[in-house]
């Protein structure tokens, strides 16, 4: 662990440019750390529903942060997942947790149990099987690394607008394989600036880096304004530089241009190794669960509706009753 290899690369390498560069340098700071798992199966699970059975699913935690969410297997006490996760973690002294739910239709989904893993106890580049109280069966692996990319947004200019006031409220997102993040937002303005910065962990450096710029709502909402995508290899390292946002496909130029700068920084022998290796499948499961405040604000919206159409025919029928010469004449000429 006290001395780590990684190449910085200052021009777009090809396969072989990888194969063959052999440039080493040493630092001991900034230290990213890999962790695999495989969520396999639990086995006598508490029951929590009136069948006789539950429905049982695992959230992943790496301290606050929600990392994974399994599959629900219904009506289940010996649940098979076999379910294979990888993320980047940067502080060993912060934890990996394990909370086991069963997953309610209407409500609040019920806590069957938790477990943790601390992961300063563990050396490097060694296999695991864990197992807890709960019979969550783990296969656990954990390594260093220090492939990462570290990109910069400065500003963007001349944005279209998506309010009523001809302005926006822009907001860029980030997303790389299964790591996404976001800037802060910019109120009423075409043209943004950011001047943030993010170190985004890599582990395949044939991915490809998107940013999209979203207009965000007062109903927390948000409308797409452009995007860019950008390979990994084709990253010049600290190239400051203006790109054209494009559509959702990112075929066809769309309004408004971005200014960013980018830099990669990757081992090679680990880079040979993602390049036989399957990539990674991204992660960000949509909650589909019925949720009571959500139907209300359904509500309350279609509610508001009617009252306007209501309204809106009270008048014309008053209109039509000439109680008020005035106003019907007017309206009807």
């Amino acid at each position: 662990m006290a001395q780590r290899a990684r190449t910085v690369l200052n021009k777009s390498p090809s396969l072989t440019s990888i194969l063959t560069n052999t440039s080493i340098k040493t630092n001991a700071t900034d230290m990213v750390y890999w962790v695999e798992l495989c969520i396999e199966r639990g086995k006598d699970l508490s029951i929590k529903d009136f069948n006789g059975t539950s429905d049982p699913y695992v959230k992943v935690y790496y301290g606050t942060e929600e990392k994974y969410v399994t599959n629900t297997v219904y009506k289940n006490l010996n649940p098979i997942w076999n379910e294979k996760l990888s993320f980047f973690v940067h502080d060993l002294n912060i934890p990996i947790s394990f909370c086991l739910f069963d997953y309610d239709r209407i409500g609040r989904d019920e806590s069957m149990g938790s477990a943790k893993i601390d992961l300063w106890k563990l050396p490097l580049e060694k296999n695991y099987l864990f197992q807890n109280k709960f019979f969550i069966l783990l296969e656990f692996f954990f390594n260093i690394t220090i492939n990462k990319t570290n990109i910069r947004f400065y500003q963007a200019r001349d944005l279209s607008a998506k309010d009523i006031n001809g302005k926006s409220d822009p907001f860029c997102v980030v997303e790389l394989d299964s790591t996404r993040l976001r800037t802060h937002t910019i109120y009423k303005t075409l043209d943004p600036v950011w001047n943030k910065s993010f170190i985004i962990p890599v582990q395949d450096i044939h991915s490809v880096l998107e940013l999209t710029i979203f207009d965000e709502d007062t109903n927390k909402s948000t409308e797409f304004i452009g995007k860019i995508a950008i390979p990994l290899l084709a990253i010049q390292n600290g190239e400051k530089k203006w790109m054209t946002l494009k559509d959702r496909k990112c075929i066809l130029p769309v309004k408004g241009i971005i200014e960013i700068e980018a830099t990669l920084i990757y081992t090679n022998l680990r880079a040979i190794i993602r390049t036989f290796n399957p990539r990674q499948v991204r992660y960000y499961q949509q909650d589909g669960k019925f949720r009571v405040g959500v139907f209300k604000q359904h509500i309350n919206r279609v509610r508001n509706m009617l009252k306007c159409v209501v309204n809106a025919a009270k008048f014309v029928n008053y209109c039509f009753e000439w109680e008020n010469p005035i106003l019907s004449f007017c309206s009807f000429n």
